[in-house]
């Protein structure tokens, strides 16, 4: 993974916390795509 890729993963982590906490937001998405797929 470069930097590149990091950055917008860390953007996008930052945007999840603005709306909820961070492990809610993990457990959110986790389940989210394991009930997508």
């Amino acid at each position: 993974m470069d930097n590149q890729q990091m950055a917008i993963i860390q953007a996008d982590l930052a945007k999840r916390k603005e709306g909820m906490r961070d492990d809610e937001a993990r457990m959110t998405k986790s389940e989210g795509v394991m009930k997508s797929e």
